[in-house]
């Protein structure tokens, strides 16, 4: 899936706050950020399927109400049928946020999760010294926030510990999604201190650039 570009600045911004929470809690933090977890292929297909049975009805009852042109035919009602259905599949396959509006919120959930847990591995996240790498995950188009944690730190700190933290980001991305990335490491930060982790790590194996 594609990716934010972000700013030199921008980046910077958020490797400091990066570098601040690895020096003071031991622990390694990587922001990753998509534009959307999954293509949701079905979705132009679903709502051409709603549409089409709408456009029955809707032709049928305009039928029945004699409120069609006299001229109206079955080749007329199949011209106007298909011309509505290419449409429908057209405008759900290329415009995002529809498709978003039709998919069912637990299947977006599930690739959320799944392209969260993909991105843990493919960035190593696993590979820290005493396992206590973070992934703070994205997903733009689903407006979903996941924070997965290796299980040094999953030992420690509770899921509505994690929770919280993706509550107060889900409210400031909103309006600035970099003062929310940074917001949101602080609170990690400011998490694992609270749970007694202190800088034990001397070797960073993890890149301080957000993907």
């Amino acid at each position: 899936m594609s990716k934010i570009i972000y700013t030199e600045a921008e980046k910077q911004q958020i490797s400091d706050a990066i570098k601040k929470h690895e020096k003071e809690t031991g622990s390694e933090i990587v922001p990753f950020f998509v534009n959307k977890s999954d293509n949701y292929a079905e979705a132009p297909f679903i709502a051409s399927l709603i549409v089409s049975i709408l456009s029955i009805i809707g032709l049928n009852i305009l039928s029945e109400l004699w409120l069609l042109p006299s001229k109206f035919n079955i080749l007329s009602y199949s011209v106007v049928f298909m011309i509505i259905l290419a449409l429908t599949f057209l405008l759900f396959y290329f415009v995002p946020f529809l498709k978003i509006a039709i998919i069912p919120e637990k299947r977006e959930i599930k690739m959320v999760q799944k392209r969260a847990t993909e991105a843990f591995l493919s960035e190593e996240v696993f590979n820290t010294k005493n396992r206590t790498g973070i992934l703070l995950f994205v997903s733009l188009l689903e407006h979903n926030i996941v924070i997965l944690a290796d299980r040094g730190i999953n030992q420690k700190v509770k899921t509505e510990d994690w929770q919280n933290i993706v509550n107060k980001m889900s409210k400031d991305i909103k309006a600035d999604m970099i003062i929310a990335t940074v917001n949101a490491i602080n609170n990690c930060k400011k998490t694992l201190l609270e749970k007694g982790f202190t800088n034990s790590v001397t070797e960073n194996k993890l890149s301080d650039i957000v993907r």
